[in-house]
Parts: structure tokens; C-alpha cells; sequence
């Protein structure tokens, strides 16, 4: 097997930590960026997060289950969230957690066709 070309340089570091910020996202991919203060929270129900590869840029979060079981996730942690309900995401630390997500446009404007359709 031969190695793939690159056109040009990679915009991914391959040392440290994977930071979604400052990705070049393709053509049908989304970016969105939240900011929760010591003590905040999001519910991860509904289609808001689905499909959604979320990582953990600042801060420490818990993944909050229905049976109120947490999970803690660090700075440089990767969840990725589909068909979850009824979950929370708290921020636990003593600074404001940043949390940046990746996923596929909810339109079919872009011409990705979502998973399944060809």
C-alpha cells in the first residue's frame, strides 16, 4: 500500500490535544461552541446533540445519566452523543467549561446526504 497524498499541510497537529475550534470543516459539517459557567448545565435531550462529536476544550464536565450516575469528563475528553435522553451536562470545576461540537448539517442543503442515503 502506498501512503495518500496531501495537497498541502495537515490543519490537525498531530501532537496535544484535539482542539474542534480550529478545524477546516468540509462542506455539510457543522461547528457550535458553548461556554458553561461553574455550576451550569445543558440538557442533551432532543435532536440538539445527536449525532454530535463533542470535546471537552476548557473545564470539567459531568455526564449526568437519568439514574443521576456522573460521569466526569477533563479537558481533552471526546463524547459523542447519540440517542441520549434525559442526560445533563454539568460543569463541576471551579472554571467555566468549554465544550465544542462537530456534526452533519440538519439540512440536505449542503448535498451530504445523511447516514443510510446514498
Amino acid at each position: 500500500m502506498s501512503e495518500p497524498e496531501h495537497d498541502g499541510p495537515a490543519d490537525v497537529r498531530l501532537e496535544g490535544p484535539l482542539d474542534l475550534r480550529t478545524l477546516r470543516l468540509p462542506p455539510g459539517v457543522v461547528r457550535r461552541t458553548v461556554t458553561l459557567e461553574e455550576g451550569g448545565f445543558l440538557c442533551a435531550a432532543g435532536a440538539a446533540w445527536c449525532g454530535e462529536l463533542i470535546a471537552v476544550i476548557a473545564g470539567t464536565i459531568d455526564v449526568v445519566l437519568p439514574t443521576g450516575e456522573p460521569q466526569r469528563l477533563v479537558r481533552g475528553a471526546l463524547l459523542f452523543v447519540e440517542g441520549l435522553t434525559d442526560v445533563e451536562l454539568r460543569c463541576v470545576g471551579p472554571t467555566p467549561a468549554i465544550l465544542t461540537g462537530v456534526r452533519r448539517a440538519a439540512d440536505d442543503s449542503a448535498g451530504v446526504p445523511p447516514p443510510g442515503r446514498a
